[in-house]
């Protein structure tokens, strides 16, 4: 869900980097536009932090650029993508 989402990206440790998070609507839209040049992504739904409101947060489909908001408890296999400020 997206509470495990946020949890991933604030604790892991990769590259030698603890200052992962779950990016926002705005940044994951941007990957999307420039997904040919960052790669890694499947053709899937991705959580961002970004709420809609107290229950929902927004989500973006990586087949097509469609996002919308879905449940943030929903169990769904929605997939993460974290990224970090340079």
């Amino acid at each position: 869900d997206w509470y495990e989402a946020i949890e991933v990206c604030d604790n892991i440790t990769y590259a030698g980097y603890d200052d992962w998070y779950l990016p926002s609507k705005s940044e994951l839209n941007a990957m999307y536009r420039n997904e040919s040049e960052i790669g890694g992504f499947s053709l899937s739904h991705y959580w961002s932090s970004t709420e809609y409101d107290y229950d929902h947060a927004w989500i973006l489909h990586f087949d097509g650029g469609t996002d919308y908001y879905s449940d943030k408890s929903d169990s769904y296999r929605y997939r993460v993508r974290c990224v970090r400020k340079e």
